[in-house]
């Protein structure tokens, strides 16, 4: 069956072929994968002529259908997404009236958005080392403690990445090497000892409860060789220095 245009109507199995995606497609890799297709054809657009032009419009008609096809199966079996890795760590120093942080991320499936005030909030910076593979940023705030500090860049982690991990469905499991910000955001009760850092785990719970993120802090050992923590220390000093 073919629409006024010529082009034939695309069903689920057309639809997984043109965007190269298997039964078990992640709600990421459905994105990733439409993205990728859409930019090469918009790509080619920009030089075409009047000839190419109709042969594009139908190439870029054709995955645009395959995207809302597929996005609109909600009866596939999706494949698990890769959770995002996210390490954070914090600088602070005596006398000095702001301290600095920074998030390292890996696993991002695609580009995203993030809102300007969300930027200023932070002050953040996207420091030039990051890569396809990892990306690094680093923020600045007042210097209340080191323990708040800490804590910060965990909220501030979760509040520019669920602009990500909203769409791609994907967990966030971050790692930090300080005991008491996972003890203040990750148990389930706070203790009589962190009840001064009550309403910055009442910000990050909040954050998660309004936008259903699924968000896992495990606790990762100092200075211990662990490659994405070590980046994360070095850029929170850099950043401060």
């Amino acid at each position: 069956m073919s629409n006024k245009t010529g082009i034939s109507k695309i069903d689920k199995t057309n639809a997984l072929q043109i965007l190269g995606l298997n039964e078990k497609y992640s709600n990421a890799e459905l994105i990733q994968s439409y993205r990728i297709m859409a930019d090469d054809v918009l790509e080619q657009l920009r030089s075409a002529d009047h000839r190419t032009i109709h042969e594009l419009a139908d190439q870029l008609y054709e995955c645009s259908a395959s995207f809302l096809v597929l996005n609109a199966d909600t009866g596939h079996e999706q494949a698990e997404p890769q959770p995002l890795a996210i390490f954070t760590d914090a600088s602070v120093k005596q006398n000095i009236d702001r301290a600095t942080f920074a998030i390292v991320a890996k696993n991002i499936p695609f580009n995203f958005d993030i809102p300007v005030k969300i930027l200023k909030k932070y002050n953040i910076r996207f420091e030039p080392e990051s890569s396809e593979e990892m990306c690094i940023l680093t923020g600045e705030i007042v210097n209340y403690s080191v323990d708040a500090a800490e804590i910060m860049a965990i909220i501030a982690a979760v509040d520019i990445l669920q602009y990500l991990t909203r769409v791609s469905k994907q967990k966030m499991v971050i790692y930090t090497d300080s005991l008491s910000a996972k003890k203040i955001l990750g148990n389930k009760r706070l203790s009589p000892g962190f009840k001064t850092f009550s309403e910055l785990r009442k910000i990050f719970l909040g954050t998660n409860r309004t936008n259903n993120l699924d968000v896992v802090i495990k606790k990762v050992d100092a200075h211990s060789g662990i490659e994405m923590n070590e980046i994360a220390d070095t850029f929170a000093k850099k950043r401060l220095d």
